[in-house]
């Protein structure tokens, strides 16, 4: 059985970079809604990071292609969802 604490009622996180050096991120309760936003913000020119499912504790989709601080940025930003 999951901790009430990790259960999020807005599960999907969308990671996006802005622009070098600044990011950001917001939560979703669907992953359609997290898949239309990380479409739209690529479609205004910034670069999506990753979407993930912080109650199953995975990716459901990341930029595999993107340079290698993405990763540190997803992890970074994930963990600050578990404090």
């Amino acid at each position: 059985m999951k901790k009430l604490k990790d259960m999020f009622d807005k599960p999907y996180l969308l990671v996006i970079e802005l622009r070098e050096g600044f990011n950001t991120h917001n939560t979703y309760s669907s992953l359609q809604q997290a898949i239309s936003e990380r479409d739209k913000s690529s479609e205004d020119g910034h670069d999506p990071i990753c979407i993930y499912n912080l109650n199953s504790k995975r990716y459901e989709w990341n930029e595999e292609e993107g340079p290698l601080y993405y990763e540190t940025i997803a992890e970074t930003v994930i963990s600050s969802y578990y404090r």
